[in-house]
């Protein structure tokens, strides 16, 4: 298992909240939450930071927050 920093894109830092981690296995990664939890979204999302590790790169976790304005014309995160 690999951890990776969460980084706060706007600010341009790094946050100091628990980081996130990846399996480097996911069949071990399955057996250990006794196969309960399959979203095809975590399990892209760890083959793709396996890979990107395994070519050299360093990965940070960020997130881009998204709005969109609803019918009252209000922002609303999505």
């Amino acid at each position: 298992m690999e951890s990776a920093q969460r980084y706060d894109i706007k600010g341009r830092a790094y946050i100091e909240t628990p980081k996130k981690y990846y399996f480097s296995d996911l069949g071990l990664r399955n057996a250990r939450i006794n196969f309960r939890q399959y979203e095809e979204t975590h399990i892209l999302e760890n083959i793709i930071y396996n890979e990107l590790r395994m070519r050299g790169y360093s990965v940070d976790v960020g997130v881009v927050q998204v709005s969109e304005k609803n019918a009252n014309n209000n922002s609303v995160r999505g």
